[in-house]
């Protein structure tokens, strides 16, 4: 199958991501999704995840095994605890590469690469260097070039070996550069996941926070009218709102604190004979499908009434109306992750 464009991650930058679990994890998801792009997973890189992260896993283990020891030193006594096993660590990443499945193009590990990375070995070339044999870094370079011979690939990593004089700032070694030309897809290479969603910043869709604010008003007009009629005052236009979106670990869905602003008529006032004319505040969170450009689960959290000059009036004040399941709500927005928008 051919694509377009291809990500690949070195080991390293799977690592430090813990399985693109973090929040620059979930900005590369995103990246994903809005470009288009694939995630290749060369089967020597998978190989070597599924080797070593269980051993980060364990080693975290060790340490709390460990400190936990001081402190029952120290304490005299400490509670139970339950820390996973290495075949738990083993179960989750495989479960969470299942989890990106749909993202991931896998890339055989094949005889050619292996000829090819030990011919570099052999030559001392980069990715390797005198009485520095690396044969991995080589076979991955050789599965990277195959993917440029069907699409463009971007190449993230924080290995120094694949630059000239293991400088990043140098850019790619001399023989690498040389590789790039023989293909027919375009290789960039870049040093750390920063540069890369750097890069692609520019591609990125802007998101229309009217358009959202304007979709979120659309579900709540006619409770909030509701609301207001029962409380003896008229809701009239919807006149400002402010958005905040968020990263989640669900590349097609952002996490959106919001509050909208509508004028209204008719408001009492507890120390004033005459009703007056106000704001109202409308504060809560929701989720945005990117996609479908639609919003859901939407939860308000306070509404509030202010004067022509700034100040609550009282009477109408978040104690009036504090909903949580009462309109059209929950607690929280579900995602573990949530990180400002945009994050690179």
């Amino acid at each position: 199958m051919r694509h377009s464009s291809y990500l690949v991650l070195d080991t390293n930058v799977w690592y430090t991501t813990r399985l693109l679990n973090t929040a620059v994890g979930a900005a590369v998801l995103y990246s994903l999704h809005q470009t288009g792009r694939v995630l290749a997973l060369p089967e020597v890189i998978e190989g070597e995840i599924k080797k070593q992260m269980p051993k980060m896993g364990t080693d975290a283990v060790e340490a709390i095994r460990k400190n936990y020891r001081l402190i029952e030193q120290l304490m005299g006594a400490r509670d139970d605890y339950r820390v996973p096993s290495e075949t738990d660590f083993s179960a989750r990443i495989n479960t969470r590469l299942n989890e990106l499945g749909s993202l991931i193009h896998r890339s055989a590990f094949t005889l050619e690469h292996a000829t090819a990375a030990l011919r570099r070995v052999n030559e001392e070339s980069p990715p390797n260097g005198p009485e520095n044999q690396q044969f991995k870094d080589s076979a991955i370079w050789e599965a990277i070039l195959d993917l440029a011979r069907h699409g463009n690939v971007d190449f993230v990593t924080e290995d120094k070996a694949f630059f000239r004089e293991r400088k990043p700032n140098l850019g790619l070694a001399d023989n690498l550069k040389l590789d790039c030309q023989a293909v027919p897809g375009t290789i960039q290479v870049h040093y750390e996941l920063a540069d890369y969603l750097q890069s692609v910043r520019k591609e990125l869709p802007s998101i229309d926070h009217s358009e959202i604010a304007e979709k979120i008003n659309e579900h709540l007009r006619e409770q909030l009218t509701r609301k207001a009629m029962e409380k003896g005052f008229e809701l009239d236009e919807f006149i400002d709102h402010k958005i905040s979106s968020f990263l989640t670990e669900k590349p097609n869905i952002i996490a959106v604190e919001f509050e909208l602003c509508h004028s209204t008529r008719g408001v009492k006032v507890p120390e004033l004979q005459d009703r007056i004319e106000a704001k109202e505040f409308v504060k809560g969170d929701c989720a945005y499908q990117l996609a479908e450009r639609i919003v859901s689960d939407i939860h308000v959290k306070t509404i509030h009434l202010e004067d022509r000059s700034g100040r609550e009036i009282p009477a109408y004040g978040e104690h009036f109306i504090r909903l949580h399941d009462s309109l059209m709500g929950r607690d929280t927005v579900p995602y573990t992750l949530r990180k400002p928008f945009p994050i690179f």
